[in-house]
């Protein structure tokens, strides 16, 4: 990667910057933003890769408690990985990892990354594919370790007055979504809403007129409820 995004050379840009013209165009060379996602989203979206880029603004004080009783007892920083797809290939990048301790005691590593999907035409294996940006979350129990999360953006950021959503409908390959849903709720019930499109998890909501940071307290919410929706996901898989 051109910019070294993560590294400790590498410095987050300005919310000013987020929104230039440079700065998503190097996003999007870097393999951060897909080809197709819409340009009205790229702002956003370098807003929130950096922001898990940025390794030297750690998450305190720890730990803390997610929505769903677990815990974070670290913010480890960036780390480079890369983690296996259902339909080949691999999500490899630099992450933002977490040691987080779920209600049985049991320690878990959630790493967390923001990724553009190669665009394909007429490929043999893949056929004709968007260019999309996703958010990965990746979790590793220190005996394996595999995706439990990729989330497209460009389907599940929901734009309002002042502010991004991001949600998203408990879609898992080989399992219904009623029954995600429903595990998931069982589990923790605050992350399932409802309305007209029908049932659904709220991962999060962000301010659209600032830089996302550990100062403010919907990004604490985010963070734990994507990593407590992805631990829930990896003990349903």
């Amino acid at each position: 990667m051109g910019l070294n995004l993560g590294t400790p050379t590498w410095r987050r840009p300005t919310f000013k910057q987020c929104s230039a013209a440079q700065t998503m165009s190097d996003y999007s060379k870097c393999g951060v933003i897909g080809a197709d996602t819409s340009p009205a989203l790229h702002p956003f979206l370098v807003n929130l890769a950096s922001f898990f880029l940025d390794g030297q603004s750690l998450l305190t004080p720890l730990p803390i408690l997610t929505i769903g009783g677990m815990t974070v007892v670290a913010d480890g920083g960036i780390r480079r990985a890369s983690f296996g797809k259902r339909s080949g290939g691999t999500w490899q990048g630099n992450y933002r990892y977490f040691v987080v301790k779920d209600l049985k005691g049991n320690d878990h590593v959630v790493s967390i990354a923001v990724l553009g999907t190669q665009q394909t035409h007429n490929h043999p294996k893949y056929g004709n594919r968007r260019g999309t940006t996703t958010l990965v979350a990746a979790v590793d129990n220190f005996e394996k370790s595999h995706n439990a999360l990729q989330l497209c953006l460009d389907d599940f950021v929901e734009t309002g007055k002042n502010k991004y959503t991001i949600w998203h409908n408990g879609r898992m390959s080989g399992k219904t979504r009623a029954a995600v849903l429903n595990f998931v709720q069982q589990g923790t019930p605050g992350l399932v809403k409802a309305d007209n499109r029908g049932r659904w998890v709220e991962i999060g909501t962000f301010n659209a007129s600032m830089l996302v940071s550990w100062q403010q307290r919907q990004t604490k919410a985010f963070v734990g409820n994507l990593i407590t929706y992805a631990l829930l996901r990896d003990e349903f898989r």
